[in-house]
């Protein structure tokens, strides 16, 4: 995979980074242009929140969900007994 992974030499590179051995100094990936003017990236970040806003609602409504039938599951337990 590109950018995960380097064979990276003792005279090459681990010298010239005074020898650390930090895995960002040596892999990375080149960040691309992405051709977006302001307004299209402000655009872009809008629908993005919304998705992620929508995304955590329905997380929500799941955890609520599941701590119900926990205490559904624990009650009919305590019943058994």
């Amino acid at each position: 995979m590109v950018g995960l992974c380097k064979v990276a030499s003792r005279v090459d590179y681990i010298d010239e980074h005074d020898y650390s051995l930090n895995a960002g100094r040596y892999v990375g990936v080149a960040l691309e242009d992405d051709n977006l003017d302001e307004e299209e990236f402000k655009t872009l970040m809008r629908e993005k929140h919304q998705e992620l806003q929508k995304l955590n609602s329905e997380a929500n409504e799941l955890e609520k969900l599941i701590d119900t039938n926990f205490s559904l599951l624990l009650q009919e337990d305590k019943n058994l007994c």
